[in-house]
């Protein structure tokens, strides 16, 4: 009797003018983490929207517990015994914990098919007190944070009595290092209960620490599929985009010039106590630090997103005035936001639209907008930075992250930014757009303007940087450069305030 609770041969699928899925193989067995790897695109979205029966595959053959079967809708789906998480949350945030949980099949009881209420709660709390978790079944789930919420979509999913696969998309991409601790230790008691977990993710480092098996799909094939024991890192990045891992970091070396932002003794409440840094041109000045250190603050102060309580901010040696975001414009400074698709981009503009919205005003005369120009310039930064869409006037939100991504940076580079403070740059986008944004990093940087990266990457800074920051309680705890820039000085400082 075999173990394998999905097999999947020879699927195909086929969109206008796109061959999504070519003849992929895939085999999941009872209780096994096996990870899907793939840049945007590689159709690794496809594959499992056909399995949650979102699509409906074009040919190949679907078995589930080795029966022949069709997936033809998202009930059906879960009638097998297939959940879902993605990485956008679903829950109605007007409703209780209970009711989400429970959602499409709320307890009834009497001729008048009533909910009953106190046995909903009754049976949610009992699911709650199972998993060990700091809310209540009352409580409204739009009042709850992120891990939080997570949680409840996996306790839903684990709380069909049909369960066997549980689709997990992205699921650590808004948690800190303490809530992917707590969302691994679920993981591993699914696996132990004979669970089958799918675990789709950008970040190597916890493929090799929760998964048992990985498949790495590229361009729509499955260009290979081992044990992870039996791969490395080096391996799968090679699959994943067909370059060695020593191209990834593109690290050349570029000329400094004069200092051409300088912060004196930075204050904002009890999270900035007391910051000072400096950046020349062409440099790319990491900063690194730990949740709650003050890294992100002070980008957005050096932004006008925030304004400081104390401290002097000045651009190529006159003081500014950052106390709103158009007098960090106008000071030619850029930011590129962790979260790109709230504070990045407007998701419903054009790529034309969005590649020129900070350099706007400089687009016509008079309140009256030269289109032609428009188009000129923002198709020459589609080119520049081969940007992946179908046209100028697709909507941004229909982009890959990786895309959008270069639409955010491009847009600071049309407004002429001489100065680019980037948070989390390279935040939920594959390996392979990751090679990209390291690229244009370098070509900011050499074409005369610095580079301030804000980043809870190691990799990334230790390979990119010229020097890094490293931030403890509000303070700078180090600074780190050359052969000094390793993992270990990094955690040091940022564990202990010292080295």
């Amino acid at each position: 009797m075999t173990n394998t609770v999905i097999e999947l041969h020879g699927i195909v699928k086929d969109f206008p003018g796109v061959r999504a899925l070519d003849h992929v193989d895939f085999t999941l067995r009872k209780g096994e983490v096996h990870a899907l790897l793939g840049e945007n695109g590689a159709g690794k979205s496809t594959l499992i929207k056909i399995l949650t029966g979102v699509h409906p595959r074009g040919s190949g053959d679907i078995r589930i517990d080795g029966t022949a079967v069709d997936i033809e809708s998202p009930r059906r789906a879960r009638a097998f015994g297939i959940g879902a998480i993605y990485q956008e949350q679903y829950l109605c945030p007007d409703l209780s914990v209970a009711e989400n949980i429970f959602a499409n099949r709320l307890p009834r009881s009497g001729i008048l098919r009533r909910v009953s209420w106190r046995r909903l709660h009754r049976m949610a709390e009992e699911l709650l007190a199972a998993w060990n978790v700091d809310f209540s079944a009352r409580d409204r789930a739009g009042d709850l944070d992120v891990p939080q919420r997570q949680i409840i979509e996996i306790i839903k999913a684990v709380s069909e009595s049909t369960l066997k696969v549980l689709i997990l998309d992205e699921p650590t991409a808004a948690l800190n290092d303490e809530e992917k601790g707590r969302l691994f230790g679920i993981i591993r008691q699914l696996r132990e209960r004979g669970i089958s977990i799918i675990y789709i993710s950008h970040r190597l480092n916890e493929v090799f620490e929760i998964s048992d098996s990985v498949t790495v799909l590229r361009d729509g094939r499955n260009v290979g599929t081992c044990a992870v024991s039996d791969t490395s890192k080096a391996e799968l990045i090679k699959l994943m985009i067909g370059r060695d891992l020593a191209e990834m970091f593109p690290k050349r070396a570029i000329a400094h010039g004069a200092t051409i932002l300088e912060v004196r003794g930075l204050r904002r409440g009890a999270v900035i106590k007391d910051v000072s840094l400096s950046l020349h041109v062409g440099e790319i000045l990491g900063v690194y630090g730990l949740l709650g250190s003050g890294t992100v603050e002070v980008g957005r102060c050096l932004f006008g997103v925030l304004s400081p309580d104390a401290g002097q901010i000045l651009v190529d040696g006159k003081p500014v005035s950052l106390s709103q975001v158009p007098d960090a414009v106008a000071a030619g400074i850029g930011f590129v936001p962790e979260d790109r698709k709230v504070d990045g981009i407007i998701d419903l503009l054009s790529v034309r639209q969005n590649l020129t919205l900070a350099g706007i005003g400089s687009l016509g005369r008079m309140g009256f907008l030269n289109r032609k120009t428009e188009e000129a310039r923002s198709r020459s930064w589609v080119e520049r930075l081969a940007i992946k869409t179908p046209s100028l006037e697709t909507p941004t939100a229909s982009l890959s992250g990786g895309n959008q991504q270069k639409v955010v940076i491009g847009k600071w580079l049309d407004s002429k930014s001489r100065i680019l403070i980037l948070n989390e740059p390279t935040h939920g986008v594959d390996v392979g757009a990751k090679v990209e944004i390291y690229t244009i990093v370098e070509d900011i940087c050499a074409a005369g303007a610095a580079v301030l990266m804000i980043s809870s990457e190691i990799p990334e800074l230790t390979a990119l940087c010229d020097r890094v920051l490293v931030m403890y309680q509000g303070r700078v705890a180090g600074e780190l450069a050359g052969h000094d820039i390793t993992q270990e000085n990094i955690l040091s400082l940022a564990m202990r305030g010292e080295r």
